[in-house]
């Protein structure tokens, strides 16, 4: 059963503001049915370089008769709430994504996964094929300043500097999404030079599997161009906590900063698998699809609802 289903704390967590739940239900007037609903997320409550949002949890009756109902709904919520951008994250690419792109005429895609290994080349989760490990830019001396909690992120990183990103992410969104979330640990890193603010923080999750563990960075905020130069701070970090790979899934981020940083775009036909499924753990690569009405911005695996657990379980002590 789905958690959303048999869980009303978390998905209270997730959608309630206020008194209100932040869905649109698409009823139908002769038999007062619901068939279709969708969920969403606001990623600020700033008004004065227009919100950004993300769905989530877009479903339709299974015997619905309404034709493209799940696409209405989609287009009377762009209707409703004007967004400077939306994140549809994890289309399925065979029924939703093609009509995304015809009748919406979003452009679609699919998220970049790309993924940096240890020196050791001994892999318990991952089948990674390649044998050599990039080398990293030496451009900045970089440090990852890790943040606990909203206060000692705000020492030296400030979210409201970056209202001109897309999506812009205020610390209401942050404090709510990662630091206070009831199941995942995240750890947020800065990043940045001696005697200078952070641009750029890293959101993290660890994740345990087969006697081993790997670290997943599920979004970026701040200046997404400053990842070229966190290479040796990863490599650092992933020599401390024996980390088995580091991996991402993103769009927007040039290839170039990437691979700067030592990362490997993953490939399927190199027979390499990075697994993006951990609760049950499926030892296979998962494409990620999207879709978004004007093609500008970032996305990452955190945006929408696809970083969210499967399970309920207590969070892990700080």
């Amino acid at each position: 059963t789905h958690i959303l289903a048999n869980q009303r704390e978390f998905f209270l967590y997730e959608f309630q503001k206020g008194e209100n739940l932040n869905f649109l239900l698409a009823e139908n007037k002769q038999t007062g049915e619901l068939e279709a609903i969708m969920g969403f997320f606001a990623y600020s409550s700033e008004k004065e370089t227009g919100v950004d949002y993300s769905g989530a949890l877009l479903k339709v009756r299974n015997d619905c008769q309404i034709p493209l109902l799940g696409i209405e709904v989609v287009r009377r919520f762009l209707q409703e709430k004007s967004p400077r951008q939306y994140i549809g994250n994890g289309s399925n690419p065979k029924t939703a994504l093609p009509w995304q792109k015809q009748v919406l005429k979003h452009y679609t895609g699919k998220l970049g996964h790309y993924y940096r290994p240890q020196k050791q080349g001994e892999y318990k989760i991952a089948c990674i094929k390649q044998t050599n490990r990039p080398s990293v830019s030496t451009e900045k001396k970089i440090t990852f300043v890790p943040y606990n909690n909203l206060t000692q992120m705000e020492v030296s990183f400030t979210p409201s500097d970056f209202q001109e990103r897309i999506p812009y992410k205020d610390k209401t969104y942050i404090q709510k999404r990662y630091f206070s979330h009831p199941i995942y640990r995240y750890l947020l890193y800065g990043v940045k030079e001696s005697g200078k603010k952070a641009e750029m923080v890293l959101v993290t999750r660890e994740v345990e599997q087969n006697k081993a563990k790997i670290l997943r960075i599920v979004d970026v905020l701040g200046d997404c161009r400053e990842i070229r130069h966190i290479g040796s701070a990863l490599d650092e970090l992933m020599e401390k906590e024996t980390y088995e790979y580091v991996d991402i899934y993103q769009y927007g981020i040039k290839d170039e900063d990437l691979l700067a940083a030592g990362f490997i775009k993953k490939e399927n036909e190199q027979g390499t698998i990075i697994p993006n499924y951990f609760e049950p753990f499926v030892l296979e690569n998962i494409d990620i699809y999207f879709h978004i009405p004007q093609p500008r911005g970032y996305i990452f695996k955190a945006d929408g609802d696809q970083d969210r657990p499967n399970y309920w379980k207590e969070r892990k002590s700080d």
